[in-house]
């Protein structure tokens, strides 16, 4: 296997893990505007965190094409994940009741854990994406040059 060829496998599994780090975030996002109901605020958290699993997930399936929209997309949709999560993130530890812990579980299938730990699994996740993306894109534009 020739070493574009583990990049771009590389890119794709790292992509992959910032799509499934995007989608508890998405599932918070959506179990919040069924529980409140809608304002203009909530319409924003669903179009940002939809729109950055769908490029996510879009950006992996880009990973084995060379144009730069795909990268752009990528980058972009994880930057706009981890604004929503750094905002969730901060209301959750500002404005959550007395009641609620820090430690307070949320279940996704099988899976339960903190929320602060699904927070941080998406904020680490999506930055990593969001930093390849910058660097891919500076080594694609040292290419043309």
């Amino acid at each position: 296997m020739e070493v574009s060829t583990r990049r771009k496998i590389a890119w794709a599994g790292l992509t992959f893990v910032g799509f499934l780090g995007a989608l508890p975030i998405l599932g918070e996002v959506l179990g919040a505007a069924a529980w409140r109901g809608l304002n203009l605020a909530m319409v924003l958290y669903i179009l940002l965190a939809g729109a950055g699993a769908l490029g996510l997930l879009t950006g992996v399936a880009g990973a084995f094409s060379r144009a730069k929209v795909f990268v752009w997309i990528t980058g972009s949709s994880a930057a706009a994940v981890v604004a929503l999560c750094m905002v969730l993130l901060f209301s959750f530890l500002l404005g959550r009741a007395h009641g609620v812990l820090l430690s307070a579980r949320m279940a996704i299938g099988p899976v339960r854990a903190p929320i602060l730990a699904f927070y941080a699994f998406a904020i680490l996740s999506c930055s990593a994406v969001a930093s390849a993306a910058s660097r891919k894109l500076s080594a694609l534009r040292e290419s043309t040059d």
